[in-house]
């Protein structure tokens, strides 16, 4: 995936969210799987990508990696579909 940041003043108001899900969704579209890798104490971006129904794929000390649900864990249908 890229790195991306949402302006300060428009934070909490759903873009990152949009453009996350847009862009998984045509990377899967296209035959590539989208994962994401960010520090384990980045609670935000976790967040985000949980929401946008990735889940835990692996990670250390230093970083933690995402990657979407599929078929999803807990029951709940993912929005990357």
């Amino acid at each position: 995936m890229i790195n991306f940041k949402t302006l300060e003043g428009h934070r909490q108001r759903g873009y990152a969210h949009v453009c996350l899900v847009a862009l998984a969704r045509k990377l899967i579209s296209l035959g590539v799987r989208p994962y994401a890798v960010m520090e384990p104490s980045n609670a935000p971006s976790i967040g985000l990508f949980v929401k946008a129904g990735f889940r835990r794929a692996g990670g250390g000390a230093s970083f933690v990696a995402y990657k979407p649900r599929t078929p999803p864990e807990d029951g709940r249908k993912s929005i990357l579909k």
